[in-house]
């Protein structure tokens, strides 16, 4: 920016056969236009394979093709999500690193991710266990193996969707928003509480989501959300994310935010405490028992984990 001695208004100069670098979108319009972005091509992707393939979500319990179909929607909808956040990183303004995808410490972030998330939910039964409000019995070992295989590849891709597309680019949007005055510290704040209700509304329309099970998965998203924010990437949230959900189904045999584990699970838990701590049709995450380890280990995690 230069300007005359005359008092004329200044004027931008730029210099022969250079080009200005591309805005980044602003916060709330970045957030926003991924968010319609990744909306409409995971719907694309997912839907468009289920009906070429001639699929549908409606077999019987049980039937191979509901697995297929859950395998397809949900890795279709991560590639959806990663392909949504390209023209952003292609425009200049944005790097892969800022969409949480960094190329440091990925196996060792998701593999400490993934005993928080084994260890987090496991305080969960362990307390249930304690009041007796939970028993459980040894499942089939023989079909173990299989089990945890076809589960663990649906899940997988699941927790990953979810991460990059309520903790990729919005959440890194949503950290510069400054309008009234918002403190970096202050717009961070209001970035985990947005980015964590989007995450609640991924789930709202799952069998027996209620006030409890709503107020368990903003306290999820709160937790995963200083994880992305403490090392600066999505591995260890994706790693939290899948260990917590796999836990849930493949160790324990509890529905998983609303839908029925199978036969196959290392144990078959069987509820008959209070719903209001133990969680009801919604599984175990629309109890105040998880709200509580939740909450526990989002504090340790804080407390001691280093940030980089």
């Amino acid at each position: 920016m230069t300007s005359d001695r005359t008092g004329s208004s200044p004027h931008t100069t730029t210099a022969p056969g250079t080009h200005e670098a591309p805005r980044p979108p602003r916060p709330i319009a970045g957030t926003v236009l991924y968010l319609l972005l990744a909306f409409g091509l995971t719907t694309f992707f997912a839907l468009g394979a289920t009906l070429l393939l001639g699929l549908s979500g409606n077999a019987p319990e049980g039937d191979d093709r509901n697995f297929l179909v859950s395998l397809i929607v949900f890795t279709l909808s991560l590639a959806g999500a990663i392909a949504a956040t390209v023209p952003f990183v292609r425009r200049g303004s944005l790097t892969w690193t800022d969409a949480g995808f960094g190329r440091r410490r990925v196996f060792f972030d998701a593999g400490t991710g993934l005993l928080l998330g084994v260890a987090s939910f496991s305080l969960v039964p362990l307390v249930a266990f304690l009041f007796r409000w939970t028993t459980f019995e040894a499942g089939d070992l023989s079909v173990f193996p299989a089990y945890a295989a076809s589960v663990g590849i649906v899940l997988l891709p699941a927790a990953a969707f979810e991460e990059v597309f309520s903790r990729g680019l919005p959440l890194h949007y949503l950290r510069q928003l400054r309008i009234l005055g918002l403190s970096p510290g202050r717009a961070t704040v209001l970035a985990v509480l947005l980015t964590s209700l989007l995450f609640s509304l991924l789930h709202a329309w799952n069998p027996g989501f209620n006030a409890i099970a709503f107020l368990e998965v903003v306290a999820a998203g709160v937790a995963l959300a200083v994880a992305r924010i403490r090392t600066g990437a999505l591995w260890l949230p994706i790693g939290w994310h899948f260990g917590w959900n796999a836990s849930q189904d493949i160790l324990y045999g509890f529905s998983v935010s609303g839908v029925t584990a199978g036969s196959g699970a290392l144990l078959r838990a069987s509820t008959s405490g209070p719903p209001l701590l133990v969680g009801g049709a919604f599984g175990p995450e629309s109890g105040l028992l998880t709200v509580f380890a939740t909450v526990l280990f989002t504090l340790l995690f804080a407390a001691f984990y280093p940030k980089r």
